[in-house]
């Protein structure tokens, strides 16, 4: 019986794999990161991240903001020039219409003076509000209407020392006022001291 080892077969030589340099991308494939955008009506600053950028609407505050990246799945420290008007959009959304996402304790106008309802007002509608909320007070002459009218605290202050609207007027008045080491000796005396009269 022939023992004859088989042959064994020849491995192929193995060439040097060259590690290929990344590709540079071009202008055209990078995301470019825009440095207005435009959410709720209000211009964002792009360099900024979402949680920070988005406060600069008026109505939103730290926590709503961080609530409306969590429900639109955007990461809150990333830069809101380098989302995608997807993203934009979901989050203007979020925003015109949080109590459907929302619960009711993070809405800003709960139970509405004229509708009983609860909303979230943002922007002009929450300085609109704001004045006819103050202008309702004056008109049935609440005490907090009367604190309006009368330019003074509503909650309790001291107005002792502060609230005071003539405060600078005094200062001022103060201040030019001669004193009275200027203004010669007491009264019936000269300024001389020299006793009146002759010898």
């Amino acid at each position: 019986m022939d023992k004859t080892p088989a042959p064994k077969s020849a491995k192929a030589p193995v060439q040097a794999t060259e590690a290929k340099a990344p590709v540079a991308s071009t202008g055209a494939d990078a995301q470019k990161v825009r440095y207005i955008v435009r959410v709720a009506n209000t211009d964002l600053d792009g360099q900024k991240c979402a949680i920070i950028g988005l406060q600069k609407i008026k109505g939103v505050g730290h926590t709503f903001a961080n609530a409306v990246c969590i429900i639109a799945e955007v990461d809150k420290n990333a830069k809101i020039g380098s989302l995608s008007e997807a993203q934009c959009r979901k989050m203007e959304e979020i925003i015109l219409n949080p109590g459907r996402v929302m619960p009711t304790w993070m809405l800003n106008r709960q139970l509405d003076y004229e509708t009983g309802e609860n909303k979230h007002l943002i922007t002009g509608d929450l300085t609109y509000q704001i004045d006819n909320d103050v202008k309702r007070l004056k008109m049935i002459k609440s005490r907090r209407g009367l604190r309006h009218a009368w330019n003074l605290p509503l909650r309790g202050q001291k107005t002792r020392s502060q609230h005071r609207r003539t405060k600078a007027k005094k200062s001022a008045a103060s201040k030019r006022r001669p004193h009275k080491s200027t203004m010669g000796g007491p009264s019936g005396s000269s300024p001389s001291g020299s006793s009146s009269g002759s010898k």
